[in-house]
């Protein structure tokens, strides 16, 4: 697959916006506040509309039932949800963005994807799972999706051995993130696995995999061992592949009698493909209002030249081994620019002019992916995805 690259700066927007209506989330109610609650403003919201949160505490059930839509938080804003997020039954031509939401629930999982034929993006967010009585639930937990693209987030397991990350999708990307296994919490108690993948296509870039640490067990009579450590990643599929990630299981803990228990594997199950290289890093501040400047930020080899590839749709993810990881954005509607040089030590943070919206137009979702070349442009190397929200200068 031949991917070309246009020089085009600003970002065009014009051509690629739709119409969407925006339901503004706040604690208190104020102008233009839609509602003090998130699933109330989720459920009004019709197909591809976006619900924006402003900065607050949200304790609530918050269910994306079959329809396109952008939830996140607003700039700078510091949203915290104590309870739990469903995405479920959106067909191929919905795709969904969750970004920038701290979710910790006292039961089940932070977030459940389920059924979900269409691309769901979930990018800087903060996923800590909770319990039902000893049984602990997961920070993340993917059925039977289609693609599920997971970047710069940190997924914890819920307390008392509960797993970070699981998942049966039919292709999942995470990128730059963290997934951890709770630690055991009861007497002998296992630590969770940093993430389980049941089948599919799973690919990782420069992302952490920590099992869970197993309890102690001081009781003395009868001898009974401790918890054993949770794995870093438990693979239930052989088509997975890594690029710069770490690895590592949690360590097992001590009984009175017995000593130590088993430490968790680093990777346990199928055989992982790792792939020689560095992780390249990518995002974009997200939101911006029309008419003002975001920013680009790349990380990689010293002196790469960059891009990016950007577009009003996601596609389902396509691994490219050769290329270093996964393309996520649909080339067919996509439109790309060259962004520059990184510097000796390989960063590079570039501002970009947002031009205004169409006056019928109250927000526009771009999707990105970085794209970046050696210096001979031999090579070419598949950052990870970012999604910008573009809003109207009165929200």
């Amino acid at each position: 697959m031949r991917i070309q690259i246009f020089l085009v700066a600003p970002l065009a927007l014009a051509a690629v916006v739709r119409a969407q209506n925006v339901f503004v989330v706040a604690p208190s109610p104020g102008p233009g506040v839609f509602s003090t609650s998130i699933s109330v403003a989720v459920n009004a919201a019709q197909d591809r509309d976006v619900v924006l949160v402003k900065s607050g505490a949200y304790t609530e059930f918050v269910e994306i039932l079959g329809k396109s839509l952008v939830l996140e938080a607003d700039t700078g804003a510091v949203v915290t949800l104590s309870g739990r997020i469903r995405v479920m039954n959106t067909s191929a031509s919905q795709p969904v963005v969750i970004r920038g939401l701290q979710v910790a629930t006292q039961e089940w999982s932070a977030i459940e994807l389920f059924y979900d034929l269409g691309p769901i993006w979930v990018e800087d967010c903060t996923l800590k799972g909770g319990h039902y009585g000893a049984r602990p639930y997961y920070g993340c937990h993917v059925g039977e999706c289609s693609a599920v693209a997971i970047t710069r987030c940190t997924i914890i397991g819920g307390d008392n051995g509960g797993d970070g990350l699981t998942s049966s999708a039919k292709r999942l990307l995470i990128a730059d993130s963290l997934c951890r296994g709770a630690d055991g919490a009861l007497i002998a108690g296992w630590g969770g696995n940093g993430a389980v993948m049941f089948g599919g296509s799973f690919v990782a870039t420069g992302t952490t995999f920590q099992g869970g640490n197993g309890a102690d067990n001081p009781t003395p009579f009868p001898p009974q061992e401790a918890g054993h450590g949770g794995a870093g990643l438990w693979l239930v599929t052989s088509n997975a592949m890594a690029v710069d990630c770490t690895f590592a299981g949690g360590a097992g803990g001590v009984s009175a009698t017995l000593g130590q228990a088993h430490n968790g594997a680093d990777v346990l199950g199928s055989t992982l493909t790792v792939l020689p290289g560095a992780a390249r890093h990518f995002a974009v501040d997200s939101p911006v209002r029309e008419s003002q400047s975001t920013a680009l930020h790349f990380g990689g080899l010293a002196n790469e030249t960059v891009g990016v590839i950007y577009g009003p749709a996601p596609s389902p993810i396509v691994r490219l081994a050769a290329f270093g990881g996964a393309l996520l954005i649909d080339v067919a509607s996509s439109s790309g620019m060259i962004a520059g040089n990184l510097s000796p030590a390989g960063t590079l943070d570039l501002p970009v002019a947002i031009p205004a919206l169409p006056a019928s137009v109250l927000a526009a979702p771009l999707y990105l992916q970085a794209v970046f070349f050696d210096a001979p442009l031999t090579s070419v190397a598949l950052g990870p995805p970012s999604a910008l929200l573009v809003l109207d200068a009165s929200l």
